[in-house]
């Protein structure tokens, strides 16, 4: 498998990039333990645009971090993703087209498959794991 191999290095730069994003949900969790979002209050401007910022950053953060991740671990993908693309000039419907080379990329390379299903198995668990250790984190910080 790709990620045992040539896919540690991305593995490991993904994983050390989910505390920095923990670190920002954190902190727009606790910033915006003060504010009453059922009403509009400029009086508090400061900290609703803190909070907005912090959520914000740890947003691209997170994809920033997806998309160097995916790039530098399924680089295989190139040839089966032009084969998606015909698909699509041919008029097939996005979910066919994105299944058909699914089914493809199964029957010719199985390890490919499984990388796949790996990495997006990974980046689900990841969101989770952020949000668990921010909730965590800010519950400590607010007692």
């Amino acid at each position: 498998m790709l990620l045992l191999n040539e896919g540690r290095r991305p593995l490991l730069d993904f994983l050390r990039n989910l505390t920095p994003q923990a670190l920002l949900v954190s902190t727009a969790i606790v910033l915006a333990d003060d504010l009453d979002f059922r009403r509009v209050d400029f009086g508090n401007w400061f900290q609703t645009g803190a909070v907005f910022l912090c959520a914000a950053f740890a947003l691209l953060a997170f994809f920033a971090n997806m998309d160097l991740f995916i790039d530098g671990l399924l680089d295989g993908l190139a040839s089966y993703s032009r084969v998606a693309r015909r698909l699509r000039r041919r008029g097939v419907a996005p979910r066919a087209a994105t299944l058909a080379t699914l089914r493809m990329i199964f029957r010719q390379r199985p390890t490919l498959f499984l990388d796949y299903v790996a990495t997006v198995t990974l980046l689900n668990v990841a969101w989770v794991a952020i949000a668990l250790a921010a909730i965590s984190a800010s519950r400590a910080a607010l007692r």
